[in-house]
């Protein structure tokens, strides 16, 4: 091989003197000894094998890609490959599937090896169980436990990594037989540790040989996987279908193993760990598997360098082939080419070793149990043969009493006597057997030599009793009947066991006592509450007269359990009328008749009187204004200015128990418009005008007086006693009657004119600037309009209306006339 022939060309290299120099003609570091020491071929050659310089030489690596991948590893369970894709199909996307591919050799540890491809976890979810990769110590042939071990428990000394897709609890084992002979597909009987995260997580997996309970409490061996060190998280969206690069690196000098995935993500996820130095050589293998859910999971090979070591097998195997326990072999010289390897013969229990096999066994014929190693890889394998040593079996012989009614219904706690165990020793060379009975042991532990149990427990005999055990006394019960045999209504009697006997249940039958009758009674009560709706008292309760009820009860004798029968018959509580109170009303007028039975409860009511609303009213208010025009003198200078009264409303509310009155707020705010001061000639009033004004219906009446003072160059006209009445030429005017002023326009009429006046602008009515005089025939009046503008020019009117008010004035005088004329006529 190229490591024999490297192993020889660095012997050649090296030379011995007396001066104690030993000189390696490469890079490496000098070794030196004792001056008088004479170093022997065997010693440098060993010397070599073990060197960081033969270790490093890449010369020696063992290059794997998809080509040659059938070379270096083997497949099993449902593994399969595609030599065009360098893709193992570990396991399709099918339930209860489980597969793996193994290196046919061992790694070299002192060297560093690199594994390059990618992992397809499937692309459910939530589908199960994920990838495991495995180093461990024992045979190239060894292959992991399923499920939730993902084909590392039960390795030896494995140190693994995972990318677990399916969240595992603590699963004791099922199993009572030792790991090595539990099925790698049989993952309930071999049972798995709890993951220490939510999957999909990667982590690495370290064995250890433990002792484990089963699930009913005994112990067996396991080599027991548990995650260790950093467990990073997976996203579920890494469980998509599709490859990803995962890189496993291990450096031989550091003896650090690291391993990198890439997510779907692109984030690259890194887990390191250190190699213990013990780990010379390991085996490898990938493994995944499925159960009730599934995905397909695969791994893409693109490379993996290493170097082989040199190796061999070890089994224990029973004259079937069955494996029997599992071991490894040594390598004290390391596991090199020209190196030694040693095995020992393993101490199993029940089993006696018989021979190597001779190729009878297993097909295959054993190397010896030490020898030297030959070449790179797999140097085949040694294989222990036993046979069974006293083949020992024990069986349980368990003694049950029920203790039940007539109807079959138990009545107290079973009796389980303590159980007898019939150990059965088999000599496997004549096949005779020997019988030993005990009630403390159940070790089926033999001496080698005689084949009788080491545990001084077991009791040789053809038989054993259960002790004979008395009927408990059972309260309100009598023992009627009992199928034990041989035993009386006070006792079941001791009852004798062989090798042959299968478990002991009896029956003892008790009959019931009769019950105890009496008679119970029981008082219904009607009770009214009056309460107003704040939950006060409104009126004392009303409180009926109780009902009584009667009925007979029948008394378990036993259990005390009380059977009743049916109460007497119906009774009713009379109608109650609701009590009239002042101003308010109850939601229910009465209470009607109530029917009551023995089943009944108090009857309690309550009966809430709301408060009646009160009596809602309409008052109104009037506001109003009133403006006052008088000279400095007080005297009136103008009619009074009397506006449209404003009117408010608000709502009163009467209460219907005080009586007493809430008032509640006035009608909206409103206005008086502004008015303007009238315009007296020779006069200026105090105020223009009197401007807007806001009432509400808290006002008072609104009132305004303008006081008019004289210009300086006018005097007050003087009203005279009695006017002088005109004479016309045909009659004349009869003294005293004035003249009939003009009707004042109304406030608000605007004057009718070609152009419309503006809104709300008032005309007022003209007051005589003078009196007529009784000299002249015709009386001169002059009219002054006041505030009414022309819509064009806004000039006053006074100027553009004195011929129609002469007209005016010369109409009113004539129908004067008239009217004197008809008053004169009447007289």
């Amino acid at each position: 091989s190229r490591k024999i022939n490297s192993t020889k060309s660095q012997a050649q290299s090296l030379t011995t003197t007396t001066t104690g120099k030993a000189v390696r003609a490469t890079s490496t570091s000098v070794k030196k000894y004792s001056t008088k020491t004479k170093v022997s071929y065997s010693t440098l050659l060993q010397q070599l094998r073990t060197s960081k310089a033969l270790i490093s030489d890449e010369a020696a690596l063992t290059h794997v890609d998809k080509d040659n991948f059938l070379k270096y590893f083997s497949l099993n369970g449902s593994a399969t490959y595609d030599a065009k894709t360098g893709i193992v199909t570990i396991t399709p996307n099918q339930n209860n599937q489980v597969g793996n591919f193994s290196l046919t050799s061992k790694i070299d540890m002192n060297k560093s090896f690199t594994l390059t491809g990618q992992v397809n976890l499937g692309s459910n979810p939530n589908g199960a169980d994920g990838i495991g990769f495995a180093f461990h110590s024992g045979n190239t042939t060894d292959v992991g436990n399923a499920g939730g071990n993902l084909g590392i428990g039960g390795l030896q000394d494995a140190i693994g990594f995972k990318l677990d897709t399916w969240f595992n609890s603590y699963q004791a084992p099922s199993s009572d037989k030792n790991g090595s002979e539990i099925s790698s597909t049989n993952s309930n009987g071999f049972g798995w540790n709890g993951d220490s995260a939510n999957a999909p997580y990667g982590t690495f997996v370290k064995t250890s040989n433990q002792e484990i309970s089963t699930a009913n409490g005994s112990k067996v061996q396991r080599w027991w996987a548990q995650d260790t060190g950093e467990s990073q998280a997976l996203s579920k969206a890494d469980i998509d279908g599709n490859f990803h690069d995962f890189v496993v690196n291990y450096d031989g000098a550091t003896r650090t193993l690291t391993v990198s995935y890439t997510q779907a993500s692109g984030k690259v996820l890194t887990w390191k760990t250190t190699v213990a130095s013990s780990y010379q050589a390991m085996a490898m293998v990938v493994s995944a598997s499925t159960g009730a859910a599934k995905n397909l999971q695969q791994f893409k090979l693109t490379s993996f360098d290493f170097q082989e070591a040199a190796t061999v097998n070890v089994k224990y195997v029973d004259t079937t082939g069955h494996q029997l326990a599992q071991g490894t072999a040594n390598y004290p010289d390391g596991a090199y080419v020209n190196g030694r390897y040693t095995t020992k013969q393993l101490i199993i229990p029940n089993y006696r070793f018989i021979k190597m096999d001779d190729g009878s066994v297993t097909g295959t014929k054993s190397l010896d149990a030490n020898g030297t190693l030959i070449q790179s890889g797999d140097n085949g394998t040694v294989i222990y043969v036993y046979v069974p040593e006293y083949m020992a079996i024990v069986k349980t012989v368990n003694e049950t009493i029920n203790y039940v009614d007539e109807n079959g219904h138990a009545l107290t706690t079973s009796y389980t006597a303590n159980p007898i165990h019939i150990l059965t020793v088999t000599n496997p060379v004549d096949g005779t057997t020997t019988t030993y009975y005990s009630t403390i042991t159940t070790s089926i532990e033999l001496d080698a030599t005689t084949g009788r149990p080491v545990d001084s427990g077991w009791v040789l005999g053809n038989s054993q009793d259960f002790d004979a055990v008395t009927n408990p006394q059972i309260k309100g019960y009598t023992v009627t009947s009992t199928d034990a045999p041989n035993s009386d209504l006070q006792h079941v009697s001791a009852q004798t066991v062989t090798g042959d006997s299968g478990d002991l249940e009896f029956t003892v039958v008790y009959t019931k006592n009769v019950p105890i009758v009496t008679t119970e009674s029981k008082t219904v009560n009607e009770t009214i509450h009056y309460v107003y709706t704040d939950g006060t008292t409104a009126h004392d309760d009303y409180v009926a007269q109780p009902i009584t009820f009667t009925r007979t009860i029948f008394t378990d004798a036993v259990t005390g359990e009380k059977t009743y029968g049916g109460w007497s018959a119906a009774q009713q509580f009379a109608a109650v009328d609701s009590p009239a109170i002042k101003g308010y009303t109850p939601d229910q007028s009465k209470i009607s008749t109530q029917t009551v039975t023995g089943d009944s409860s108090d009857l309690e009511f309550t009966i809430v009187y709301t408060k009646n609303a009160p009596t809602v009213t309409t008052e109104s208010k009037t506001v109003n204004e009133t403006i006052h025009y008088v000279y400095t003198d007080g005297t009136i200078a103008h009619d009074d200015y009397v506006a449209q009264p404003i009117t408010f409303t608000r709502t009163v509310s009467t209460d219907a128990v005080t009586d007493e009155k809430t008032y509640g707020g006035w009608s909206a705010a409103q206005q008086f418009a502004a008015v303007d001061s009238p315009a007296i000639k020779g006069y200026t009033p105090d105020q223009s005008k009197i401007s807007t004004q806001t009432v509400t219906g808290d006002s008072s009446d609104l009132e305004f007086t303008v006081v008019y003072k004289a210009d300086s160059t006018s005097t007050k006209p003087v009203k005279p006693e009695q006017p002088t009445i005109p004479t016309t030429p045909t009659e004349p005017v009869k003294p005293g009657q004035p003249t009939t002023p003009t009707e004042p326009v109304k406030p608000g009429q605007p004057t009718t004119s070609t152009q419309p006046v503006k809104p709300g602008q008032l005309t007022t009515p003209a007051k005589p600037d003078q009196p007529m005089t009784s000299d002249k025939s015709v009386q001169t009046i002059t009219i002054k309009f006041v505030g009414q503008r022309l819509p064009q020019t806004n000039e006053t009117d006074q100027q553009h209306m004195t011929l129609s008010g002469l007209l005016l004035l010369a109409m009113s005088g004539l129908l004067g006339l008239l009217g004197m004329a008809k008053r004169q006529h009447k007289e």
